[in-house]
């Protein structure tokens, strides 16, 4: 998948320029931190509604980068519509088969095996961490990720019931024509004035459809049988990848917990986290994992995770202990100078921060200065 670097937000006559690195945009509670966050995922078309709908915002716009080739898209105050420009020159609606596709061309996410029109679109927004998201149970999302197309899986499942039904329902049809058939034969045997000769012809062609019906249920159920087994092994080979990768997962996750002093409880397993230890986590440390696990899956790198967009938001950071937001900072100042990451924070927290870390300050006005 193609890492993919936001290069600027427009609304109204303000612009807010982001480095490819670190972006760090500070304010007070109120000053429009999550409105600014949640202003980036409704123009990229992944929420619906504009957080806002008392103020009339004009020239809605972001600009990104992929693949060293420049897009800007456009969507107004109260519009399903996107409008791509730069790379593309088209103009969609939001959850349209358009719309799917023209993220999935721009991304290009690969998997295993098949292709998922709802991947590009889906992973992206996973790489957003909204102001009071805690962690959830996004396993599929997390799969697709991995490169395991969970979604052809499902489809391929859900035919082979489909296909299932239509071999009963051929057999029923199977049963009623033999029904029908001894049926006819025996009346027509009662008939008087017909020929033998007419009467032969007349089963030669019962006869007929009975084998045809019965040679295409045969063909059918042996179709059905090397369906079900393709499915067991393609199935089989995702288990595997994913049981595969899940170590890599594991490894990365326990490092990260060492390098930011996170006592790690919580281990990952088949589902990458104990559902049960998380419930009785603090917020603080259920939103640490729901970041931990999403920079992991996040940054850039082809030996890792195939589809990775190199990019991580995170409005409502200072839930979490401040230690841990200064570890998570230096870990990801570093990944970000090896070009594996973009990473914009919303933050209260100005104190200590580099100067050039900061791309804009909410309390100075500009963007929403009539907050």
């Amino acid at each position: 998948m193609n890492k993919i670097t936001l290069k600027k937000i427009n609304i109204g006559d303000n612009s807010i320029f982001f480095n490819k690195g670190m972006n760090i945009i500070t304010g007070r509670n109120m000053s429009g931190k999550t409105l600014l966050f949640n202003s980036i995922m409704y123009i990229l078309g992944l929420e619906k509604q504009f957080p806002v709908d008392k103020f009339d915002f004009r020239n809605l716009y972001i600009d990104f980068e992929v693949k060293n080739i420049e897009f800007r898209v456009k969507r107004d105050v109260g519009s399903n519509k996107l409008i791509f420009s730069g790379g593309i020159n088209e103009e969609v609606r939001v959850k349209s088969d358009s719309y799917y596709e023209i993220y999935n061309s721009i991304l290009e996410p690969s998997f295993n095996f098949g292709e998922d029109k709802l991947a590009a679109t889906e992973i992206l927004k996973y790489s957003f961490i909204p102001e009071f998201k805690i962690y959830s149970d996004k396993t599929d999302t997390i799969k697709k990720i991995l490169g395991i197309n969970v979604g052809y899986l499902r489809k391929s499942k859900e035919r082979i019931k489909v296909f299932e039904q239509e071999i009963k329902d051929s057999e029923s049809s199977y049963d009623m024509l033999t029904t029908y058939m001894l049926n006819v034969r025996e009346q027509i045997h009662e008939l008087k004035n017909i020929e033998d000769s007419n009467i032969k012809a007349f089963e030669n062609i019962l006869n007929g459809e009975y084998l045809n019906i019965r040679k295409k249920n045969i063909e059918d159920k042996n179709f059905m049988k090397a369906s079900i087994e393709a499915y067991k092994k393609l199935e089989m080979s995702c288990d595997e990848k994913f049981y595969k990768i899940n170590d890599k997962l594991q490894n990365d996750f326990q490092n990260l917990c060492n390098e930011i002093g996170f006592m790690n409880h919580y281990k990952l397993e088949n589902e990458f986290l104990n559902r049960r230890n998380i419930k009785s986590a603090s917020l603080g440390e259920n939103r640490l994992l729901q970041i931990i696990i999403t920079l992991i899956l996040s940054m850039y790198s082809d030996e890792r995770y195939e589809n990775s967009t190199g990019i991580l938001a995170i409005d409502g950071i200072d839930y979490i202990e401040a230690s841990a937001i200064y570890n998570i900072r230096d870990y990801v100042a570093k990944k970000c100078k090896e070009n594996k990451l973009q990473y914009i924070e919303f933050t209260c927290m100005k104190e200590d921060l580099p100067k050039e870390w900061i791309v804009h300050d909410l309390n100075m006005g500009g963007m929403f200065n009539w907050l």
